[in-house]
């Protein structure tokens, strides 16, 4: 098994290997506002959720590799306005997420090139992309810098979800037919999907002993 002392390596390798272990990473197509009043989109596949009461997000908006390094549009939006919208990637806006990614001049939104609808949102500016079966509604509750990462922390406080994707009785979301993208190894362009998926159902302890007694009993 290949072993690699992570601090003696060069920061694109660490990022090769980081990325290329862990995923499929869930991505955030992030919505925010400008200084100008103009909507920003930019794709985040460093993002996860992290909590449920209350609803905790976080991502990391990265910087542009410039002398010295700039950070990324989206995360002076979020610190300059405190708020976001994270609006869940399927397949099919895999080619509208690689569209948000590509390296827009400064204050020129994305989204005609997209081709995505706008709504507004119900508790906050930033508007959501309609394309997305789920939008979560965030605002900024707390910065952490680490190193040259600069992670952001948001409260969802409004969930969207797509009619036909909940069951609002039960508040049960019809997870088979949500078919989200994940990334995979950073900078291929490769990704996943939840096409394929594996029901394993959760076992008790109880459960777990029991079986082990029946295995050594054979």
């Amino acid at each position: 098994m290949a072993q690699f002392d992570v601090r003696s390596l060069t920061p694109h390798d660490r990022y090769n290997l980081i990325t290329g272990t862990v995923g499929p990473r869930p991505i955030a197509l992030i919505t925010t506002i400008n200084e100008s009043g103009g909507v920003n989109a930019a794709p985040f596949s460093f993002f996860n959720v992290l909590g449920a009461d209350p609803p905790i997000v976080a991502f990391t908006p990265g910087f542009y590799y410039t002398m010295p390094p700039r950070l990324k549009d989206t995360g002076v939006n979020v610190l300059a306005n405190k708020e976001f919208v994270v609006n869940m990637v399927t397949e099919e806006l895999t080619t509208a997420m690689n569209i948000a990614g590509a390296d827009f001049p400064e204050m020129h939104s994305e989204i005609e090139a997209m081709g995505v609808t706008l709504s507004t949102s119900r508790q906050i500016k930033p508007p959501r992309i309609l394309e997305s079966p789920v939008n979560l509604e965030c605002v900024l509750v707390r910065t952490v810098e680490i190193g040259q990462n600069q992670v952001l922390f948001g409260e969802v406080v409004e969930i969207h979800i797509k009619d036909d994707l909940i069951d609002p009785k039960r508040m049960h979301v019809r997870y088979d037919r949500l078919n989200y993208l994940g990334r995979m190894a950073g900078g291929s362009g490769v990704y996943s999907t939840t096409r394929d998926l594996l029901i394993a159902p959760r076992v008790s302890y109880e459960q777990v002993r029991a079986d082990l007694k029946d295995a050594h009993s054979k």
